[in-house]
């Protein structure tokens, strides 16, 4: 079984300043194939993205769920 965990970042200063917020997004989801979950991490990814480009012209958003096999379940 696999999960994934989106992780996306507003940008809006590249020098390294405490500026570019980001945060975790926990998909509860579980995937019994790997490409299963690389499919429903990207749509996710996607619609996080357009969401806040649209909400924070501004920013640049940086995103990534990559798809992992859980852990300590016995899969």
């Amino acid at each position: 079984m696999f999960e994934f965990v989106l992780a996306i970042c507003l940008a809006y200063d590249i020098s390294g300043d405490p500026v570019n917020p980001c945060m975790m997004v926990s998909n509860e989801k579980q995937y019994a194939t790997l490409a299963q979950c690389k499919s429903e991490a990207r749509k996710m990814e996607i619609e996080y993205v357009e969401f806040l480009s649209e909400k924070y012209p501004n920013a640049a958003v940086i995103q990534n769920a990559p798809c992992g096999r859980i852990q300590g379940k016995g899969y």
